[in-house]
């Protein structure tokens, strides 16, 4: 498997509130379905950053662009203080997506 950089935004939907995200995946996580890249995603942020170890997410819905190496979701992160909706877009870095498969 071989790690790439990828980015990703994620906004709070209430609030208008934005992140900006640079980090590696595995690159072959794009061939899979939109929610396992999203989870990925996750799972990276609760590893590397603030966010609650214990917190979950539910998808409301995950869209693939496989040509593009993006996927487009949105959901709410389920904290103990309570729900935060969002939406997220998380892609490969372009310089490092090489030919298309």
């Amino acid at each position: 498997m071989t790690m790439t950089l990828c980015h990703a935004v994620m906004m709070d939907a209430e609030t208008g509130a934005e992140d900006r995200y640079d980090f590696e995946m595995e690159k072959e996580i794009f061939d899979h379905p939109a929610h396992e890249v999203v989870d990925a995603f996750f799972k990276y942020l609760q590893r590397h950053h603030e966010t609650p170890k214990h917190g979950r997410w539910e998808l409301n819905s995950a869209i693939r662009n496989k040509d593009k190496r993006l996927v487009t979701t949105m959901g709410h992160l389920i904290l103990p203080h309570g729900d935060i909706p969002f939406m997220a877009m998380i892609w490969l870095d372009k310089d490092k997506m090489g030919p298309k498969p």
